[in-house]
């Protein structure tokens, strides 16, 4: 194998090759020049004879048309005729209707015998010269039709016409109908005598191959792009017409001829007319292999002759550069020697030209090796030893480096890179071979570039160690690295580049500010929770007190205006502790499987209202929106709160729009936000106006934390909103810019439908009269509530107890006579609580129904007392229509039972 590579590559081979080549180019070149002056005079006298054939087709069509028209002209001048059609004509202006008259079997005849011996006359029939109804023909089916509209018939009435190809109406084949006048002996015209003409000659003339070879043919297309002729017309192939460059060029009116692809795609040679007596583009044309052929014989039979004379001319060479040269082989022998170790090798001087003088040239250079290589080998030796060193410390470093979490960098003083770890590769997602000798600019995302250039300047300002926190963007998200950077000596203590030691603690600082909200959250909601109980029993002896005092005020008294106020304030009260209740998450919460959409509607009035004229709501409700679990209350003041804070944000009006989303995640997505993969829906709200910096997002869910002005907010919105969000199991998604609007997207669990939470639904209010008629058993420790609430219910007529204990509650229950249909009592109180109670009536007195009334309870008991949907609750304060609507539907519920036993707390 060495032997042919070396022969290859001999300088003998390449004089013997450059022979052949050039002996070829030369013959390739003769060959090429021969065919183009063969090919010119094939192409020039084949485009003749398809001339030549052409011409004659023309004019055997225009010879068989003109034939035609003229014997129609002689068939429309008979004397017998003329008398026929007059008759015919005579008798339908006496008819004076458009009724069709009999045939004339007379003319009939004649028509008959007149197309006797012409094969190409489809059909004859006379037209009358009125209407243009076909009075007599040689083909019955045309018998009554009216022509009165046709070209051919209006063209006829005046000279002999021609209706060029088209589909006959009857046969459906193509056709060409001739007209001519038909007039009576004084010169008046009394019908056309019109005649089909059967395109087999068409035919005929169009197959004849005179001129055309083996694969040439000549065809007619006419102005719609169809085949005309019989033998391709209406085939599926060709339904939708024939185009081609050159078929539009000729059906557009332009004449030519040379080389083309035909319809079929076939290279072709031809030419084209476009025959405007005819309104048809004749096409005579053959292929172009046909055409060719015989410069393809000449082309081959000079390749074969210029190949023969290249192989004489290479081995010719061959013998030439043999003798040539044999000192130069010799030379080559001795310096293979050479390289093989043998720096003795002398090559032979034979002669006192150049190659002498090389080989002179040669031995001493060889001479020159001996003396050199004995020092170099002791040099390579010693280099060798200490590469592998270096290479050993450096794969030592550099595996040490790449277990380490930090990125670890070194630049020179250019900035190009000369180490990275693995750290480096995952975080900025490039690997190590394409960032090494490159710079940040290369190698980095746009982004950082910035970042990393601020971070190299202060370096070299400082001149010593720096460590800052830099914050970076990559794929649209913010990191926050803790850097190192310092500069880097060699051993003269010049500077050479420097170090970078990163570390990426963005997870940190997020797990570090979520511990310190949930913090925050922990501390706030427990005094927010205690604060709302206490505040909401103050408020319930308030609004009792308040609607005693009312009832004992006349109606136009003046006093009832104050009254309202303080109503009012009572009821903004109660607002406020529900949203402490709700972020402290010790708001009593009813669960239902909830449709968000119909929740929005419900609301989108208030909402348009609350908005004012400058500002437009949108809804955007996805109809394949699951439901979820969740309060119908909450939900609404998640909603309330939201597009609150959006209105805020546009000062000077614009657009909220409300969507909602179905948002199925499979395990990776939830992975990427930190959620269980499952079937989520989102409610989001977007607005246009002001948006948020980084510094009020990080913010936005802290209690008591606002941007708004004094007195026009308290802080507690979106930390409300955050608390429910969290305690439905759901998440929060915030973006926004500066200038750019905002977007909050809340995303809660969809509702497991085979699950027994109820579903939300509206109540019908109960009769109040009915509802008032009942005896109840009020529970409550705190007395100035208990006693108002009492005075008040007894004055709405209820039948009153009271008891300021659950231990009371059960002694005044089992003395003779106390009967009671409702016990309402307070969830949380001292010794025996309201769930206690509850259990406790369930065994000694069953079916006596319970209503639990609370300003404040811990979640979690709350959950296992009031997940039943069936269990009533008022929320204190409370509106006592709302404890008439719990008790009238208690009422109904007992009717509609028929005295089975109801369960305790129902």
């Amino acid at each position: 194998m060495t032997e042919v590579v070396v022969w290859r590559r001999s300088l003998v081979w390449r004089i013997a090759g450059s022979f052949f080549v050039l002996a070829l180019v030369v013959a390739g070149a003769a060959a090429w020049a021969s065919v183009v002056r063969t090919r010119a005079a094939l192409r020039e006298a084949a485009l003749d004879r398809l001339e030549t054939a052409a011409v004659m087709k023309q004019y055997q069509l225009d010879r068989w048309v003109t034939r035609s028209i003229s014997d129609l002209k002689v068939f429309a001048e008979l004397p017998e005729m003329r008398l026929r059609a007059s008759r015919i004509a005579a008798d339908l202006s006496d008819h004076d209707t458009n009724d069709p008259v009999g045939a004339d079997a007379d003319l009939s005849t004649l028509l008959s015998v007149l197309t006797t011996g012409r094969d190409d006359f489809r059909a004859l029939y006379l037209l009358s010269a009125r209407g243009g109804q076909a009075v007599s023909s040689t083909d019955l089916a045309l018998l009554g039709a009216y022509h009165a509209s046709e070209s051919f018939f209006l063209g006829g009435r005046d000279s002999t016409t021609v209706m060029n190809v088209y589909p006959s109406p009857v046969t459906g084949r193509p056709t060409i109908t001739l007209a001519t006048p038909v007039r009576s002996a004084a010169g008046t015209l009394v019908g056309v005598l019109a005649a089909d003409l059967d395109l087999t000659r068409l035919d005929q003339i169009l197959s004849e191959r005179v001129g055309l070879g083996r694969t040439g043919e000549a065809y007619l297309v006419d102005r719609y792009s169809q085949f005309v002729t019989g033998t391709r017309y209406g085939r599926p192939a060709f339904s939708r017409g024939v185009h081609t460059a050159v078929i539009d060029r000729a059906v557009a009116g332009a004449s030519g001829r040379g080389e083309y692809q035909d319809y079929r795609g076939f290279p072709s040679i031809g030419v084209f007319k476009w025959l405007p007596d005819r309104q048809l583009a004749l096409f005579v044309e053959m292929q172009a292999e046909e055409a060719f052929a015989p410069a393809n014989a000449v082309a081959i039979t000079i390749a074969l002759f210029g190949v023969i004379a290249a192989l004489a001319m290479g081995l010719g060479g061959w013998w030439m550069a043999q003798r040539i040269t044999r000192p130069l082989r010799e030379i080559a022998d001795a310096a293979r020697k050479v390289r093989g170790g043998d720096l003795g090798a002398v090559a032979p001087v034979q002669s006192q030209d150049e190659i002498g003088g090389l080989a002179r040239a040669f031995n001493e250079m060889t001479g020159r090796l001996h003396t050199l290589y004995a020092g170099l080998q002791a040099q390579i030796t010693e280099t060798e030893r200490a590469a592998r060193a270096s290479a050993s410390s450096l794969q030592l470093l550099q595996s040490i480096l790449d277990r380490s979490a930090a990125m670890v960098i070194v630049k020179d003083r250019a900035g190009r890179y000369l180490l990275v770890n693995h750290a480096f590769e995952r975080f900025h997602r490039v690997s190590r071979d394409h960032a090494l000798g490159r710079t940040s600019r290369e190698v980095l995302d746009p982004a950082m570039i910035a970042t990393v250039q601020d971070g190299e300047r202060e370096l070299h300002e400082k001149g010593d160690l720096l460590a800052r926190e830099e914050r970076v963007t990559r794929d649209g998200v913010e990191h926050v690295l803790l850097t190192e950077r310092f500069p880097l000596h060699d051993e003269e203590g010049h500077v050479f580049g420097h170090g970078v030691v990163s570390t990426d603690i963005t997870a940190q600082l997020l797990l570090e500010s979520r511990v310190q909200q949930a913090q925050k959250l922990e501390a706030v909601g427990r005094l927010a929770g205690g604060i709302a109980h206490d505040f909401n029993n103050l408020l319930s002896v308030v609004r009792c007190n308040l609607e005693l005092v009312a009832e004992t005020l006349d109606e136009p008294d003046a006093r009832h205006e104050l009254l309202n106020e303080v109503q009012h304030a009572v009821r903004s009260g109660a607002a406020l502790t529900r949203q402490l209740l709700t972020f402290s998450r010790t708001q009593v919460v009813q669960p239902r499987a909830l449709d968000l959409n119909a929740s929005v509607e419900s609301m989108s009035s208030m909402l348009r209202r609350f908005g004012g004229p400058g500002v437009t709501l949108d809804l955007s409700l996805d109809a394949d929106l699951p439901l979820v679990i969740a309060d119908g209350n909450q939900v609404e003041q998640v909603l309330l709160n939201l597009f609150t804070n959006a209105v805020d944000a546009l000062p000077e009006g614009g657009r909220v729009t409300v969507r909602t989303i179905p948002r199925p995640l499979d395990r990776d997505a939830a992975r990427a936000l930190g959620v269980e993969p499952a079937s989520y829906a989102e409610l989001v709200v977007t607005d246009d106006g002001t948006g948020m910096d980084v510094h009020t997002r990080t913010r936005l869910f802290e209690p008591f934390f606002t941007t708004k002005s004094a007195g026009r907010g308290s802080g507690l919105g979106l930390s409300t909103v955050y608390a429910i969000v969290e305690q439905a199991g759901g998440h929060i998604l915030v973006e926004s810019e500066p200038g750019l609007g905002t977007t909050i997207t809340i995303r809660l669990p969809a509702a497991d439908l085979g699950s027994s939470l109820p579903v939300a639904a509206p109540i019908s209010p109960p009769s109040l009269a009915r509802a008032r008629a009942q005896r109840l058993l009020v529970v409550d420790d705190e007395a100035p509530l208990r006693m108002a609430l009492a005075r008040l219910l007894g004055r709405r007529g209820y039948e009153v107890m009271e008891a300021d204990s659950g231990a009371v509650a059960l002694q005044l229950l089992a003395e003779p006579g106390n009967e009671v249909d409702v016990v309402l009592t307070d969830v949380f109180m001292p010794g025996m609580g309201g769930r206690e109670l509850a259990e406790r009536l369930a065994e000694q007195r069953p079916g006596l129904p319970v209503v639990f009334m609370s300003g404040y309870t811990a979640d979690e008991v709350l959950r296992r007392g009031l997940m039943d949907a069936r269990t009533p609750f008022l929320q204190k304060p409370f509106e006592l229509d709302e404890l008439d609507r719990i008790m009238g539907t208690l009422a109904q519920r007992a009717h509609s039972m028929s005295g089975a036993a109801p369960v305790a707390g129902a």
